[in-house]
């Protein structure tokens, strides 16, 4: 008999109660309501239980924003737009500046390292010019008869007397224009002379530099050598007038080839102005050349009044300096025609003297 207050199990999903596939009674005899799960069990089956898959896989796990390039990433992604509208403004503004910087940076570098180089260009072209500069002469000289070779002169010397024949054809010359004293001189040539007195016995000093650093020349001096006592033998004047002149610089020569000092003349005036003479003063200026100073010029006349009749040779030197540097000398000893520098002294006793008088030549005594 059925009793009524018992609990019947619900049917299995086949429809049947408890069939032979269903739910099979405990061995032991347990109730039935003893298998179902009670609602403690339930909840901690469901707080143990891991989540239910999703249909695509796991879900990848979120990654941060790793500096600008996580930013624009967000941005681009749309991730929070507010937020992304501003990282995208800070971004753009950060990489504007850096844009700047470096645009900057490239150009600051491009002209130190063309400063640098042209810096360094400078410098190499200084050290190459003054090696070429170093290589020049300090300067160049030409050293010349002051009388151009036409040029008759008005006082004539020769180093032996004349023949009778000679001193016939001298006074069938004239001793008045300029066409004579050609005449006299084109005679004296032939018979190995020169001319003489202040304008003849002089010579022309050019000095040039084709140097940059500055050249001074700060000292000159001339020395007698190879002098023959009483060589001049025939002596010829017009007398005064003529080619007579000062020269700028002169030397007053010693047979002896002592070195001779610069000198100059100085007028001398007196109380009224009118001119007593000239004075003879040291010379003491300097030849300045190189750069862009202009060429020396100097009429320099040897002198040797207290040696009648001598003839000698003489020498030139120069002290000079470069930029100021150490002091050296060079010696000129022939003129650029590559013959001897000649120095006579004055006519004495022992010459025949011939004078042009009234348009005549004939012999004196001074």
């Amino acid at each position: 008999m059925t009793n009524p207050g018992a609990l019947t199990p619900p049917p299995d999903e086949s429809g049947g109660q408890n069939a032979g596939s269903g739910n099979s009674a405990s061995p032991e005899g347990a109730s039935s309501a003893d298998t179902y799960p009670t609602p403690s069990t339930t909840a901690n089956t469901a707080a143990t239980s891991p989540p239910p898959a999703s249909a695509n896989g796991p879900a990848a796990p979120a990654s941060p924003s790793q500096g600008l390039v996580g930013k624009v990433l967000e941005v681009a992604s749309g991730q929070d737009p507010a937020r992304g509208r501003k990282n995208a403004l800070i971004t753009i503004a950060v990489l504007v500046v850096i844009g700047i910087l470096a645009i900057g940076a490239t150009f600051y570098v491009e002209h130190y390292l063309e400063d640098t180089k042209s810096q360094e260009v400078a410098e190499r072209d200084d050290r190459n010019a003054d090696k070429i500069d170093d290589a020049k002469k300090p300067f160049d000289w030409k050293l010349n008869e002051f009388l151009e070779e036409d040029e008759p002169g008005n006082a004539w010397i020769i180093d032996r007397k004349l023949t009778p024949a000679e001193q016939k054809e001298l006074k069938s010359l004239g001793a008045t224009t300029n066409a004579d004293r050609k005449a006299v001189w084109k005679f004296v040539k032939r018979l190995g002379g020169w001319r003489s007195g202040r304008a003849a016995d002089a010579y022309k000093l050019q000095l040039t530099s084709e140097k940059i650093k500055p050249v001074a020349i700060t000292q000159m001096s001339a020395r007698a050598v190879n002098c023959k006592s009483d060589a001049i033998k025939t002596y010829l004047t017009l007398g005064d007038g003529g080619l007579e002149n000062w020269d700028d610089v002169h030397f007053n020569l010693t047979t002896d080839g002592a070195p001779a000092a610069t000198r100059a003349w100085k007028e001398k005036f007196d109380e009224t102005g009118m001119l007593m003479g000239m004075d003879d003063i040291p010379y003491q200026k300097v030849v300045s050349l190189g750069g862009t100073q202009s060429p020396g010029f100097l009429s320099m006349t040897p002198m040797l009044h207290q040696a009648p009749d001598a003839l000698c040779e003489w020498t030139l030197s120069l002290k000079y300096n470069i930029n100021s540097g150490k002091d050296q000398t060079v010696t000129i000893t022939k003129d650029e025609a590559g013959l001897p520098l000649r120095a006579a002294g004055r006519p004495g006793e022992k010459s025949d003297n011939w004078q042009g008088i009234n348009g005549t030549w004939t012999p004196n005594s001074f």
